[in-house]
Order: structure tokens, then sequence, then C-alpha cells
């Protein structure tokens, strides 16, 4: 995989457009991003726009973007084009949700929703799903998963030439599950390590459920690409996201994958900060007199 990127330390912030279920079209996720400093209109507006235009200028979120399809149509790291391309991951804990937002090279006419269905093998029936996103610790480069949240609320299947055969719904959209490291995940992608790793839950690698267990789920369309919202409460996520952690999303396919490193404050630095703060308070009120 590529690492056209960059990276940013999530720290406290106010939830800015928290979206509601999942399929129903919202702007709440062109809101948040603009709120975290993205220009929507300027980084959609072209099947290769480029990474940085999905760069937020906001500090307190962690992203990579990765905007990547070559002349030869292929994306990083994988094969396919502008379908097959994610475009941006962005983290963002707001000191009581983490809120996880993705951006798809594929539009949602795309990817198959709703009800059980199956292509038979078709062509003309091909999709470009998505798969969830995934928590988890190690590095960028040795990544162990420890954490799903499902994303569309479907489990895909796929043809011999990697496009969707067939998909149904085993969890609901929003549904947080913890997961075995290096289980057995979807039609054997199981190295999370290069291209082809996995990237949607599947019932062999859970260790623990509960359907009480649930974040909101949110996705539209933003001038011919797919975003996704997930909003989670941080009380939900387990040990976790008590530490150094990565977020993990990729295409069902394999043929791309995106990943955020963020990075818990140390209990010192918070203390130090909150004395420079209140210093320089001090300071502004002895200015003042």
């Amino acid at each position: 995989m590529k690492f056209n990127q960059s990276i940013r330390t999530a720290v406290a912030v106010s939830l800015l457009g928290a979206g509601s279920a999942l399929g129903t079209a919202q702007a709440s996720i062109v809101s948040y991003l603009g709120g975290i400093g993205v220009s929507v209109p300027n980084a959609s507006s072209a099947a290769n726009s480029g990474s940085a235009a999905w760069a937020p200028s906001n500090n307190s979120v962690a992203f990579t973007s990765e905007d990547s399809v070559a002349s030869n149509g292929y994306v990083g790291p994988g094969y396919g084009g502008q379908l097959y391309d994610l475009e941006a991951l962005y983290v963002q804990n707001n000191g009581t949700q983490l809120i996880i937002t993705g951006i798809s090279g594929a539009n949602l006419a795309a990817m198959p929703v709703g009800a059980s269905g199956t292509c038979g093998g078709s062509d003309a029936c091909r999709t470009f799903p998505i798969g969830d996103f995934i928590l988890g610790n190690g590095t960028i480069n040795n990544f162990n998963p420890l954490v799903g949240i499902e994303v569309t609320g479907q489990y895909y299947t796929m043809g011999p030439q990697g496009y969707t055969e067939g998909w149904n719904s085993p969890l609901a959209a929003g549904s947080i599950v913890d997961l075995a490291p290096n289980a057995g995940y979807e039609q054997g992608l199981s190295n999370w390590n290069y291209v082809g790793s996995p990237s949607q839950l599947a019932m062999s690698g859970w260790t623990g459920f509960d359907p009480a267990r649930r974040g909101t789920v949110t996705w539209e369309t933003i001038n011919g690409h797919s975003a996704f919202q997930a909003t989670l409460d941080l009380s939900m996520l387990g040990s976790v996201i008590n530490q150094d952690y990565i977020v993990h999303w990729g295409e069902i396919c394999g043929n791309d994958f995106l990943r955020v490193p963020t990075s818990v404050p140390e209990p010192a630095t918070l203390a130090l900060f909150a004395i420079g703060i209140a210093g320089l308070g001090l300071s502004r009120r002895r200015t003042l007199r």
C-alpha cells in the first residue's frame, strides 16, 4: 500500500454533523467534512483529484488520504480503477465518541444494499462494495485486529474474477464485534499486511457479540464518490481505545485499503497542557490589570 498521507493525533473536540440511519442520504457527512476543513467540492471534482485535496485543516483529525489511480488504471496498492479506489479515511475522538469517516471512489449505485441477493456470475451486476471499519494495534505494516464495526449491514461473497457474487445481512449496520487475531475472515483473505487483507466481518472471526453494542452508521453520495461514517461511543470499544490504535478500511476484493494510526496522549502530557492553558489565562489577567 502506498502511504501518500498525512497523520495528525486525535484530541477532544466537538462532534460535528452526527448522522442517522444507514441508507438515508444525509447532508451530515458533507457538513462534517466541511467542518474539519475538507474542501469537498474541490476534493471530489475529478476522478483523480490528488490526495492533498482530501486533507483536513483541523488538527484534531487523524487521517490518511491516497487518491491514486495510475495511468494504467490500477489503484495503489492493487488492481482496478476509480471504482476500486479508497481515497480518504478520517478518525476523530471527541472525548466521548469515536467518529470514523471513509471516502470511496465508487458511488452508492455501484454497491448492493438492502435484502440478500445474488449476481449469478454476470458482469451485468458487477459491484464494488467496501468493507467494514476495523480497529487494532501493532504497526501500520504489522496490524493486529481487535474490534470490528459493521458498515453496510451486508456480508459479500465474491466470484472468481473478484466481483460481488452475492450478499446477505448477518449484522445490523453499526454493530460492534470483538475479533480473534488472524481468524477466518472472508474467502481466504487472512493476511493483514499486504494487498488482499481482510475487509469485512465474518462470524468465524468473532470472539464476542452483543446486539445492543451498536453505533450509528450513515452514508451518502458525494459527486460520484461514496462517504461512510460511523459514530461510536468510546465505552463500547473496549480497551483498544485506551492505547495507540490503528483504524483499517478496505475494499471487499482486497484491491485497496487505507490505515490511520492514532495516538493516545500520555497523562503527563495532558497535565502539562492543562497547566499551560491555566498559565496563559493567568498571564492575560495580569496584563489586563
